[in-house]
């Protein structure tokens, strides 16, 4: 028998309607629905998500433990991997969901990784989410890039002089993963003198969605140490 697929899923920033139609029709289609869980955050809002399209009569929907996407040592990964073979190795196909786009920042990358560890050869199929910083360009109707401009993408836990030089490298700078370092991204981003060219999405997607235009009127001192959480911050030097 042929071993099975693998398919890697993003689902998009949090809207239902910003998943690609490719995206509905494997996960309608397909058994056996793999969703990393969170207390939190993202297992949760994945399962909001998708929940239209799946049918539980049917399918078999199994979430996992979140590690987070920086945690990516140890067991834990290589025991999920295993738990997933053990699907396609008798034929049978699994679909991974992520937040956003399964290649960027995701749990998925890590997964891959164990996977080919135990075999080079499987069969794994990827397909492409809208990540957070898109649909924030569009809400603020700002560019990523144009013309002969330079992108960076980082993810908040930078170090403090790694966050400047990527500042002053780029025209336009996406800060992701965010959690609890925005006053610290903040305290940098003042030294920059950048506050006024910071564009911040909260909850992309989300009911409660939170915009702001411009950091510096941002009061960090009164906001929770955990404000940061499922934020993407856009600095566009040239704005």
């Amino acid at each position: 028998m042929n071993n099975g697929i693998v398919y890697g899923i993003g689902v998009g920033p949090g809207d239902s309607e910003l998943i690609t139609l490719k995206a509905i029709k494997i996960i309608k289609k397909e058994k056996n629905i793999f969703i990393p869980k969170s207390g939190k955050f993202e297992g949760g809002l994945i399962r909001n998500i998708v929940q239209k399209y799946i049918n539980p009569d049917f399918q078999n929907i199994v979430e996992i433990d979140y590690f987070g996407v920086m945690n990516y040592r140890g067991e834990k990964w290589k025991k999920v991997a295993e738990k997933i073979h053990s699907y396609i190795s008798i034929g049978q196909n699994v679909v991974y969901l992520t937040l956003g786009d399964p290649m960027v920042y995701s749990t998925f990358i890590y997964l891959v990784e164990e996977l080919r560890k135990i075999d080079e050869g499987i069969k794994i199929l990827t397909v492409p989410g809208i990540s957070s910083f898109a649909l924030g360009c569009s809400e603020f109707g700002i560019p990523l890039v144009k013309g002969k401009e330079l992108a960076t993408i980082c993810y908040g836990g930078v170090n403090k002089e790694n966050l400047k030089m990527i500042l002053n490298s780029a025209d336009t700078v996406v800060i992701m993963k965010i959690g609890k370092k925005l006053k610290k991204i903040m305290d940098v981003l003042k030294e920059e003198r950048l506050l006024d060219k910071s564009y911040m999405l909260k909850r992309a997607g989300l009911d409660g969605e939170y915009k702001i235009d411009g950091l510096e009127n941002l009061e960090i001192e009164k906001l929770p140490s955990d404000f940061g959480n499922l934020s993407t911050i856009i600095i566009r030097r040239n704005s």
